[in-house]
């Protein structure tokens, strides 16, 4: 098992650096390098150095809004994919995102707005309320179908992954650029 290791805001060791993994699948536990605490919420996605594997889009997702908070907290989706953004709570929000990949507004609602969004370009899409300044949420866009997040046990599971050389990103909402972390890798299969 491999480790990726974060200290206060940014990921330090990004793990098989550049070295050949003999396996389909990949387990891996992701440590806060100073409180040694696991930690969720860690994106850990594989992109084939030859270009040719592009994701499909995925079933539409949900990000709710439950408790004055975004739950999921972070949503990792495909190019292409449709969220909805229902509203669980009693009160109304005002959702919004000002980041390149998809800048949009929901104004004040209650309930379900019209309809999901479409996001159809990568990157990392932070949402806010403007109503509720502390709700913070993230929607990260990939362009391969070969990713995991961590759990709240900081451990996530990549399976059925073909043999060939990938660059492996990692990253996590609280790197400080917002952008991954990535390390070259290279997958033989299993003997």
């Amino acid at each position: 098992m491999k480790h990726i290791k974060l200290n206060g805001l940014l990921l330090l060791t990004l793990l098989c650096c550049g070295q050949t993994v003999w396996a389909a699948s990949m387990n891996i536990t992701v440590y806060d390098e100073v409180s040694g605490q696991a930690l969720p919420y860690v994106i850990v996605s594989l992109h084939d150095t030859s270009g040719q594997q592009k994701a499909s889009a995925m079933p539409l997702q949900v990000m709710d809004q439950v408790g004055k908070t975004f739950v999921p907290h972070v949503l990792p989706i495909t190019v292409g994919t449709s969220v909805s953004f229902p509203n669980s709570d009693d009160i109304r929000h005002h959702l919004y995102s000002f980041d390149k990949p998809k800048p949009f507004e929901l104004p004040l609602y209650e309930g379900t707005p019209t309809g999901p969004i479409l996001f159809d370009k990568t990157g990392v899409v932070r949402l806010g309320c403007n109503i509720h300044d502390w709700m913070r949420g993230y929607i990260y866009i990939l362009d391969t179908p070969l990713f995991a997040m961590s759990n709240a046990d900081g451990q996530l599971t990549m399976q059925n992954i073909p043999a060939g050389d990938y660059y492996m990103e990692a990253w996590h909402p609280r790197i400080k650029t917002r952008k991954p972390l990535v390390s070259k890798l290279r997958l033989s299969k299993v003997r």
